[in-house]
């Protein structure tokens, strides 16, 4: 009866088999869920040891071709080495086949004019063409036979006295240029540094003379082009232009009482020397006209090429600026220019002036001619002033240094920058006349007592500095480039006696000092 009345009945049965199936279908999920879950960590796991398998693989691959690239850009800039070292080579071989190529040429020329003789009906000239005679017949067989000044770049025809163009001299002139032509070769084969010169002085150059002597020179190169008193007229300009414009190696031109005509010719003469790629020395002397005065050749030659030039010669041109500060803010710039020469013109103490405040800020030029120019005492003590402020110490160390001022009346004036009238006989080394300078104010205030007074204000600190200075400004006068020895210069030792006694920091230090206990080392007992 029992057994029968625990019997449960077949839907509770069915229904916890039901839930006995979900169960498991549920476990059984579960467990597939786990097993995915591990089989992708697993493939996780595999892949980023893979991965970082290939990381290193490439960083190896990496390190490898790095150093290979090393290897090569070392190879490339070897050989790019030897390459620019074969340039240079292949550079200096062509120069020496082209000075070789020059040279067997002018052999051949020399060679070729020892058969060459004046010809026979100028080798008697007539008298009236005097010494133009003489000398264009020797200068003509110089060039043919490479003697003489010739042999080294200098053609000079130079005459004491005027000689016009005439129907005689015509003769003459054609066999000069006609050895012109060949001179080229010449020039090829001189040295880089030798410094060939073309001057003709004291000849007329009329049209039918300059135009075969243009062509002549169209491509005989000289580094120095000088022409003096030629009465070349408007087509001289023209002249000129040409030559300089053919010539890629100039580097002084030269004009000397050759009158330029019109502000145009002057315009665009001073565009030439502008834009030319080596011309840098300018000497236009006695050239002012009518037309165009030396204030506008002034102008012409700064606005056009001031920032080329290092020389520039403006003797006897009338130069007036009324008063212009062209000049002044010309030098204020500190261009270039190393030698600027403005003898004989009419600069006036307010010019004067105006260069000398100009010098303060100029550390370039060298060298500045200002004789023959109505400067009275009141232009020649701003200049002085620039030159040497004897006033403090801070004014003489802020003085000029660099420029030799040759004076209205240099006669009479010690140049603190250089010795002689010319820059190259003489110019001091700029620290030493700095130097100078300052110590000479240093010895005059030693004779009055009152070099402590100039440094009432300088703090304790500077007095090792001090005395070191002093030392070392003693011994300006020594060296190649120094200056001579101040005659009235007292001994360094003086100096330093001054500046410890009277200037009341280095007394209040040196009191101190003297006033500090001895102190001794105090014996231990060992």
């Amino acid at each position: 009866m029992n057994n029968n009345n625990n019997t449960e009945p077949p839907h509770t049965i069915k229904k916890r088999k039901t839930n006995n199936d979900s169960t498991l279908q549920h476990s059984l999920s579960e467990m597939k869920v786990a097993e995915q879950e591990q089989t992708n960590n697993n493939e996780l796991h595999e892949l980023k040891l893979m991965i970082k398998q290939m990381m290193e693989y490439n960083s190896t691959q990496l390190s490898s071709i790095q150093s290979k690239m090393d290897v090569v850009t070392e190879k490339l800039t070897s050989m790019e080495s030897k390459i620019d070292q074969l340039e240079v080579q292949n550079g200096q071989l062509e120069s020496s086949l082209e000075t070789m190529t020059h040279k067997q040429k002018y052999q051949e020329v020399l060679l070729k004019n020892q058969k060459w003789n004046y010809p026979t009906q100028l080798r008697e000239h007539p008298r009236q063409l005097g010494q133009f005679g003489d000398n264009v017949k020797k200068l003509t067989r110089e060039i043919r036979f490479g003697i003489g000044a010739c042999d080294i770049g200098h053609v000079h025809l130079n005459l004491e006295h005027f000689t016009i163009d005439t129907d005689a001299i015509l003769q003459h002139w054609i066999e000069f240029v006609q050895a012109l032509r060949e001179y080229k070769y010449c020039l090829r084969c001189l040295p880089e540094e030798c410094k060939s010169s073309f001057r003709i002085c004291n000849y007329q150059l009329t049209p039918r003379i300059m135009a075969p002597l243009s062509k002549a020179l169209a491509d005989t190169n000289f580094k120095a082009f000088g022409l003096e008193n030629n009465v070349m007229g408007r087509a001289g300009s023209e002249f000129v232009m040409n030559y300089a414009r053919s010539n890629p190696i100039l580097k002084e031109l030269s004009l000397k009482d050759n009158r330029i005509h019109n502000r145009e010719k002057l315009d665009q003469l001073c565009e030439v020397i502008n834009i030319h790629p080596s011309l840098d020395s300018i000497s236009f002397v006695g050239c002012n006209w009518e037309e165009v005065t030396g204030y506008d050749m002034l102008c012409s030659l700064i606005n056009s090429g001031g920032s080329n030039l290092v020389e520039i010669n403006l003797t006897d041109n009338n130069i007036n600026t009324g008063r212009s500060t062209f000049l002044r803010d010309f030098i204020v710039t500190n261009p270039p220019l190393q030698k600027l020469i403005l003898q004989d013109n009419h600069l006036d103490d307010a010019d004067a002036t105006f260069i000398a405040s100009a010098l303060h800020q100029n550390t370039n030029l060298q060298y500045i001619d200002l004789r023959e120019n109505p400067i009275t005492d009141e232009g020649m003590g701003a200049l002085k002033m620039t030159e040497f402020d004897r006033s403090s110490l801070n004014g003489a160390a802020s003085s000029n240094h660099t420029c030799l001022i040759i004076y209205p009346d240099n006669d009479e004036v010690m140049n603190e920058n250089g010795t002689g009238i010319h820059p190259e006989e003489r110019l001091f080394d700029t620290k030493l006349v700095r130097a100078k300078k300052i110590y000479t104010v240093l010895s005059t205030g030693n004779i009055t007592y009152s070099n402590f007074q100039q440094l009432e204000d300088a703090p304790v600190e500077v007095l090792p500095t001090l005395l070191t200075s002093i030392q070392q400004y003693s011994t300006y006068h020594i060296g190649d480039a120094a200056p001579n020895q101040y005659y009235d210069d007292v001994s360094s030792l003086s100096l330093v006696y001054e500046v410890m006694r009277y200037w009341e920091p280095a007394v209040s230090v040196f009191e101190s000092v003297g006033n500090r206990p001895a102190t001794r080392p105090v014996a231990t007992k060992s």
